[in-house]
């Protein structure tokens, strides 16, 4: 595997296994709770410089590897 930008997650909210582990729904909700914890923390130039860099780096994954399955 190489480097997607993305968090990986081996199981579902219900618990149940993932086919894959890049759930693009769980690395958009992650994107928006960073979103989020830069206004609890306007102040924090080192934690925000952190979050940014991990939002962006989710939200490239989602765009370069997020597909769409039509059936």
């Amino acid at each position: 595997m190489g480097y997607t930008g993305m968090t990986w997650s081996a199981h579902r909210p219900s618990d149940n296994q993932h086919t894959y582990g890049y759930p693009i729904y769980s690395n958009a909700f992650v994107v928006q709770v960073l979103e989020y914890v830069q206004r609890l923390f306007p102040g924090e130039s080192q934690l925000l410089g952190k979050v940014k860099k991990l939002q962006t780096d989710i939200r490239k994954g989602i765009r370069e590897y997020g597909t769409t399955v039509e059936g």
